[in-house]
């Protein structure tokens, strides 16, 4: 096979190759700027799908996720920390939640 054959074949797969590894580092850059990306508390509320009125009340009493007070008054909310949040209230059933909310109030008591 000559010179020429072999890049005939050769160039498409190349080609085929490249396009596909932009595509996913587009949406490899996509993802992770869509997780810096900040949220107000009305998509951050739709979210977890709960009330705007909840993730407030959260925010007043310190149970709700942390979120960014901007000097302007507005509140934004990164993904990182709703996907922590939620990830830290998730449980396996309602004995565990029981008796892991009892262990982290005993060791906050503690310090």
């Amino acid at each position: 096979m000559n010179l020429e054959a072999l890049s005939r074949i050769l160039v498409p797969v190349a080609l085929e190759v490249a396009a596909a590894a932009a595509a996913a580092g587009a949406e490899a850059y996509a993802r992770a700027t869509d997780e810096l990306r900040h949220l107000d508390e009305h998509e951050a509320a739709a979210y977890l799908k709960v009330k705007v009125s909840t993730l407030r009340g959260w925010r007043g009493t310190g149970d709700g996720p942390q979120f960014i007070s901007r000097s302007d008054g507005h509140v934004r909310y990164r993904y990182c920390d709703l996907n922590a949040w939620a990830d830290h209230h998730r449980w396996w059933s309602t004995s565990q939640r029981t008796v892991e909310l009892k262990r982290r109030a005993e060791l906050e008591a503690a310090v």
